[in-house]
């Protein structure tokens, strides 16, 4: 399964140029934080473009590979892409082919760029609304994400997100001034997930298509023997972390003193853990509801101990596709013989996914 590498520009989505790379061990991470380091032999690249020498690197230097306004993608040929990453750093070894490597990191990184309204307009800032649903909220944050004039904008596929009533606030203040990501992680901590997925449309642009759920993860699952003689798994590991159990969370809301509203989640009994309590601020709540919500959010993720799972995956042995090894995809383990987990039939989601040129892919599931 041949993997392609394209050059887009970060605010179109537009394809500008396909390209070979050296290297590229990309990672897909849920919620949009991956990263991946590109890695280009300039000597190829400018024979590619043509051209003097000086015009091929100017070429190279401010336009294609131009950090922030470019983003690359790593796709099937068709509409899966498994990663897409804005060029962030760039950095040169002198040596005899002239080695560039691109550090690029997913779309989430520009919600950390954008504040409710441009430094010139602070006060235009406020963003409230009341009774929404989980994709409301987040249509409605992403839309004021790309409010402005063209250098404000990003493939963003925002037809997705439903509009609807529900149990979601939104309440900036503009004197608050909160970045978008401030905001996306408000509706994180009261219990939803959210990622961006990037896809590849029928003209060959990028498109970033937004997702909200408690739990992201698909209705169709892939089922892989483990322990069997063919078996596709390979390296099956077993990651367990009791590091963050708490047994009592005290949620802070926005305030001061005794003006501070609190909320509180706990185990009602013994759970066998020792006593573990913690307080987490959310000070960006003034409602009561919201605060308890992100409080019974917060205990829920963390009353009991973490397990991860990774593994490698070969594709072509399974007769599989990318599609099977998405994010948010739900996989059906049946593992025999494991040093360690219990002989038995598992379901999991995938929440992280590494791939290299050569199409190696191994993931994480939870």
């Amino acid at each position: 399964m041949p993997l392609h590498v394209e050059v887009v520009n970060s605010m179109s989505g537009a394809s500008i140029l396909p390209v070979e790379a050296a290297a590229a061990p990309a990672n897909r991470r849920l919620v949009g934080s991956g990263d991946c380091a590109f890695v280009f032999k300039l000597a190829d690249l400018y024979e590619r473009l043509g051209g003097t020498f000086a015009q091929a690197k100017a070429i190279a230097r401010d336009q294609l590979f131009k950090p922030r306004a470019r983003a690359i993608m790593i796709h099937d040929g068709g509409s899966n892409v498994l990663y897409s990453g804005f060029i962030m750093k760039r950095g040169i070894v002198d040596d005899e082919a002239g080695t560039l490597t691109l550090n690029t990191n997913e779309f989430r990184i520009a919600s950390s760029w954008r504040m409710t309204a441009g430094v010139n307009q602070v006060r235009n800032g406020n963003l409230k609304a009341t009774g929404k649903s989980p994709s409301a909220a987040l249509r409605l944050i992403l839309q004021r994400m790309m409010n402005g004039d063209a250098a404000w904008q990003f493939p963003l596929d925002l037809s997705v997100l439903a509009d609807g009533p529900g149990n979601i606030d939104v309440d900036a203040n503009w004197y608050d001034t909160l970045q978008i990501e401030d905001l996306l992680q408000s509706l994180e901590e009261r219990g939803y997930e959210i990622d961006f997925n990037p896809e590849r449309t029928s003209s060959g642009a990028l498109r970033i298509v937004p997702r909200i759920a408690p739990v992201i993860q698909t209705t169709a699952i892939t089922d892989f023997s483990v322990g069997a003689a063919k078996s596709a798994i390979t390296n099956l590991k077993v990651d367990e972390d009791a590091t963050q159990i708490f047994t009592g969370v005290l949620g802070a809301g926005g305030g001061s003193g005794s003006d501070t509203p609190f909320a509180f989640a706990g185990n009602s009994g013994s759970t066998g853990y020792p006593i573990a309590d913690v307080r987490r601020d959310f000070g960006d709540m003034h409602s009561m509801a919201a605060l308890q919500q992100a409080t019974d959010a917060e205990f829920a993720r963390y009353a009991d101990l973490v397990e991860q799972w990774s593994f490698g995956i070969n594709l072509d042995a399974a007769g599989l596709g990318w599609e099977h090894v998405a994010i948010g995809r739900r996989v059906r383990l049946d593992v025999r013989g494991h040093w360690w987990i219990p002989d038995g039939q598992y379901v999991k989601r995938i929440i992280a996914r590494k791939t290299g040129l050569n199409g190696n892919v191994s993931v994480e599931v939870q």
